[in-house]
């Protein structure tokens, strides 16, 4: 009977681990971590607009339905912009002045 928990707790500890992560993993797409601290400016999509939010002091600064409008006016204002994931559709070219970095 030992040798049966022995043979069945590793399993078990495996099942959970993997269960907690189908569980959790869904949230992190959606953006309920938040792994955005420290930009200057967070563009995501609301609906049918493209928001820059503050990264500083979280408000929005600026709301557009054109997402290269939003973009191209954050990327001049911030040091530092992080685009969160999402189909974007610009009308024209981001223009990108400062060195790139990748989190």
């Amino acid at each position: 009977m030992r040798n049966l928990y022995k043979a069945i707790l590793p399993v078990l500890i495996t099942l959970a681990l993997v269960i907690v992560g189908i569980w959790e993993f869904p949230a992190y797409l959606r953006g309920v971590y938040n792994p955005v601290e420290g930009y200057d400016c967070i563009i995501f999509q609301d609906g049918t607009l493209v928001k820059a939010k503050n990264g500083k002091n979280g408000a929005i600064d600026l709301s557009s339905t054109n997402a290269s409008n939003v973009v191209n006016q954050a990327v001049a204002q911030g040091n530092s912009v992080y685009i969160k994931f999402g189909e974007y559709k610009l009308s024209s070219d981001i223009l990108c002045m400062h060195a790139l970095r990748n989190p």
